[in-house]
């Protein structure tokens, strides 16, 4: 849905890209004084995640997740997981799968976004202790037991306790799907011969001569059309003629009664405001025109409601 929707993307690039604007500063407080410590080791982290991410990537992998799945979840590398456990190293393993188990404390050096359809969760049972599991290359591949110190989850809204939250994407799946099979049914209409699939234009050649009835015309030009652009395979599919201006309006009352325009607005209206984004976005020009006042109002609810939610959640 995501990549096959250019609304929900642009939407969700939106969101994500703009609260990744924000940023996070590690604050000192002495008393009532609070400084920004540039130079501390959380800030550098902070600012370069890892390897191949900065703090700007690290937000927005942030809001995409979360969106997608319902859920975030982030790996903690410390700098103590060079060690490996004494059983890989007595079975003369190069990597050890519990690393992330068994070195849970020690300073934070790099932030790691996984996906979270990749992570597990199991709660043993008598001991309400929950235990993670990372199986990077699928359902087949190694899977790494996560120490609950070592990863950051943040379920979007559930009402149960657990790792599953609720992606606001699945939650528009229907509309998704209202949105395809009604454009699957307007391109049917087209093609069927309800209305014209193309305009037939009366271009007589050079050595055109024909004295005979205007039916018997229309009829071979409609048995030629049929022969060359049916198609092979296909129930034989007549042409429509038009004529006139009577003939456009009945067209043009076709399609109003097979596609309603307000359907389109509700499916944007729908997915909008399930992703935190004022419809307003998407009405070019509407900052210019008799509308304005409402345009910079939906913006500035996007800030006031989308943005500082998400933003809330983060810091805390």
């Amino acid at each position: 849905i995501y990549i096959t929707n250019d609304l929900i993307w642009t939407c969700i690039n939106i969101v994500s890209s703009t609260l990744a604007l924000a940023k996070l500063k590690v604050r000192i407080r002495d008393g009532k004084s609070v400084t920004y410590a540039s130079d501390h080791p959380l800030q550098k982290m902070l600012d370069l995640c890892n390897g191949g991410m900065t703090q700007f990537d690290l937000l927005q992998s942030y809001v995409v997740h979360q969106m997608l799945y319902g859920n975030v979840s982030m790996l903690l590398f410390r700098g103590s997981m060079t060690e490996m456990c004494a059983e890989c190293a007595r079975d003369g393993e190069t990597d050890c799968v519990h690393r992330f188990f068994i070195n849970n404390t020690g300073p934070v050096v790099q932030i790691m976004p996984v996906y979270p359809e990749h992570i597990k969760q199991m709660v043993l049972t008598g001991t309400n202790k929950t235990y993670f599991f990372w199986c990077p290359n699928g359902a087949t591949g190694t899977q790494y037991p996560i120490h609950p110190d070592n990863i950051i989850t943040d379920p979007y809204y559930n009402p149960a306790v657990g790792w599953y939250g609720v992606s606001p994407v699945d939650m528009l799946r229907r509309w998704v799907n209202l949105d395809v099979s009604m454009t699957q049914q307007l391109n049917e209409f087209f093609e069927n011969g309800s209305i014209p699939s193309m305009l037939v234009s009366l271009k007589p050649g050079a050595n055109f001569n024909y004295d005979g009835e205007p039916d018997t015309l229309v009829a071979k030009m409609k048995e030629n059309w049929m022969s060359k652009f049916s198609g092979s395979g296909k129930e034989k599919r007549s042409p429509a003629f038009v004529y006139g201006d009577i003939e456009v309006q009945r067209i043009q009352e076709n399609i109003k009664e097979t596609i309603g325009k307000e359907i389109y607005y509700e499916i944007q209206g729908r997915i909008c405001a399930t992703l935190g984004v004022p419809p307003t976005v998407f009405e070019m020009g509407l900052k210019y025109g008799s509308q304005k006042a409402n345009a910079i109002q939906g913006e500035r609810d996007f800030y006031n409601r989308t943005i500082s939610i998400i933003l809330a959640r983060i810091l805390n």
